[in-house]
């Protein structure tokens, strides 16, 4: 038997026969063989990993699009290193940059980086998907859900509800993301005759609760959450003063985590498909890897899930 023929085998390759595959591998697993990762990408110019780049380690939403980036990562054979820039654009930028000569692509969710920075991130790194941006002459698969759609859907509901004195506290905006949401709901608002008010906010459940007092002193009978986090932080503030949800003040959230149905009363939220976002941004990656180009990007569709923190505006 060949040195070729066994490098073959243990490479993956299909082009040896069943019963010479079977007696390399057997041989193999009989003295403990490993593959050297780092020998085989000095040979084929792949380290079979992919970087991840997030805001926010600890935000269970982009914990869920993680989990789908890595599963089907697994599944082509790919390792996932993951990277948390805490919000800071150049902090994501110089840690895309870092990783580029150690991984094969980069995967970036909701990036804060300028679009030149981002445009040079892709320029490097050869294969780059992004989520929850949209950012035009940038050739890179985008993945996005329905932002327009899903603030409408919010505005309507808290409008059929009696609701005409409304705040939305977004995230920061660096984020794409709050900066769509923010320009939706505006246009909504005026569409259908609403009063909105508009605070920024930072990350967390504790930048909500922070804001809440400030969100109460506009007259909202509603708040417009930039996420769940920043909605349950708000409805505790606004329990511990005695401020009932929904009957004195409704809260909505974004994205459907895990708390947004376990929280009392549980948020009326947009249901952010996170498995879908992580499986598309790795399905853009995949297809660069391997030749096929940048496939087109859609939007997702995001429906409204009504809970028990919105109800009919107090005096209604």
């Amino acid at each position: 038997m060949s040195i070729a023929t066994v490098s073959r085998v243990l490479g993956g390759s299909q082009k040896v026969n069943e019963e010479m595959s079977r007696r390399v591998l057997d041989a193999a697993a009989e003295v403990g063989y490993r593959p050297n990762a780092a020998a085989r990408s000095l040979v084929s110019g792949r380290f079979r990993t992919i970087g991840l780049v997030m805001p926010d380690v600890g935000n269970a939403y982009f914990q869920d699009i993680l989990k789908a980036v890595v599963t089907e990562a697994k599944k082509d054979g790919y390792r996932v290193v993951v990277i948390d820039s805490i919000g800071d654009a150049d902090e994501e930028y110089e840690a895309c940059l870092q990783q580029v000569p150690n991984v094969d692509g980069i995967i970036l969710l909701s990036p804060r980086m300028s679009k030149a920075q981002l445009a040079d991130v892709i320029a490097k790194a050869g294969a780059v998907s992004i989520v929850n941006r949209l950012e035009p002459g940038i050739s890179a698969p985008m993945i996005v859900t329905d932002n327009a759609g899903a603030c409408w859907e919010i505005l309507e509901h808290l409008a059929s509800l009696g609701h005409r004195r409304l705040v939305h506290v977004c995230g920061p905006t660096e984020s794409w993301q709050a900066r769509t949401r923010i320009t939706a709901l505006r246009r909504g608002a005026q569409r259908l005759g609403l009063e909105l008010a508009v605070l920024e906010a930072e990350q967390g459940v504790e930048a909500g609760y922070a804001i809440a007092d400030e969100a109460l002193e506009t007259g909202a009978t509603a708040v417009i959450a930039f996420n769940d986090l920043h909605a349950f932080g708000v409805m505790t503030r606004l329990h511990d003063r005695g401020i009932r949800v929904p009957e004195d003040v409704s809260v909505t959230g974004f994205d459907d985590i895990e708390l947004a149905r376990f929280s009392r009363p549980a948020i009326t939220t947009v249901g952010t498909p996170k498995l879908e976002l992580g499986e598309q941004a790795w399905i853009g990656l995949l297809a660069q890897l391997r030749g096929d180009g940048v496939p087109p990007s859609t939007p997702i569709s995001t429906p409204l899930t009504v809970r028990g923190s919105t109800g009919p505006a107090a005096g209604a």
